[in-house]
């Protein structure tokens, strides 16, 4: 009898336990959740590129601007009077934050009837891609293909200098 009685003791004691164990079966915590809207990125044009006067070789050539307007001729003469400049933008939004820029791969310029359009090429900017105090002003540089004896005349892009800013 006394191995019943330990038996019955020792299955309530079991059962205690088990009805401490369930009572730990589930748990919860919470969080906060927050956001933050962030003023939209935006980017407007300033200064044109130019890329001077130019006076067309036998051989043809190139003409950089820099980020300073700078003039570099290879192979072409760039006129003395000449003055250049590289295209201006400025982006705005939210401060302290960063951006990507997309650049052209290549597009032309387009002259007088009969000539053969020039290609702009080897885009590069001077813009550090932090908006800081919401804004940055920035240059785009690049390089200009003139072929040989170049037909003279006014030449102008006859496809979009799309310059495009996103957010990092």
């Amino acid at each position: 009898m006394k191995m019943k009685n330990k038996l019955f003791a020792f299955t309530i004691l079991a059962m205690g336990f088990a009805a401490t164990a369930s009572a730990q079966s589930s748990d919860f915590a919470t969080v906060t959740a927050s956001a933050a809207v962030v003023a939209p990125i935006s980017i407007t044009a300033g200064n044109n590129m130019d890329f001077g006067k130019i006076v067309a070789t036998v051989a043809g050539g190139t003409v950089a601007v820099d980020a300073a307007g700078t003039l570099t001729a290879t192979g072409v003469v760039s006129h003395s009077s000449s003055v250049g400049s590289a295209a201006s933008f400025t982006v705005n939004g939210e401060s302290g934050l960063t951006y990507d820029i997309t650049l052209p791969t290549t597009f032309d310029l387009a002259g007088p009837t009969g000539s053969t359009a020039m290609a702009v090429s080897n885009f590069s900017t001077d813009a550090t891609n932090t908006l800081t105090g919401g804004t940055e002003t920035f240059h785009v540089a690049a390089t200009l293909t003139v072929g040989a004896n170049q037909m003279p005349g006014a030449y102008t892009n006859s496809s979009d200098f799309k310059v495009t800013v996103a957010y990092n």
